[in-house]
């Protein structure tokens, strides 16, 4: 798993190390292994990364996710593991599936539910 910052301003940033478990907790019986790299980006390269990724959306994200061989934690950072995990939010079904992941992985790793 790699961790890289793209900021000059990472005072409110979490530790390597923090990302790493929770990225590793967060995946943890969920789905096979995988390579994994978490980038936290500023601003400007977010609203680069958003508009070539996303078909010329507008602006910064707050996560967006890749599959394996293209170039985020709290919950945007977990939305997008469960994102490149393949589960996604394109029906009411698929939706309560991974809202309850999050809940219960999110609360795992000490935080709040982010739909209450």
């Amino acid at each position: 798993m790699d961790v890289q910052f793209a900021t000059k301003n990472r005072n409110r940033l979490p530790a390597k190390k923090q990302i790493i478990n929770w990225a590793k907790t967060a995946l943890k019986g969920i789905r096979e292994p995988a390579g994994l790299t978490v980038r936290i980006v500023d601003e400007d390269e977010g609203k680069i990364l958003n508009e070539h990724w996303r078909s010329g959306k507008k602006g910064p994200t707050n996560v967006l996710s890749f599959p394996a061989g293209n170039d985020a934690f709290g919950e945007p950072g977990y939305l997008g593991l469960l994102h490149l995990q393949g589960y996604d939010h394109e029906n009411e079904s698929d939706t309560r599936v991974m809202e309850a992941l999050e809940i219960e992985k999110l609360g795992q790793l000490g935080f709040k539910n982010p739909y209450n």
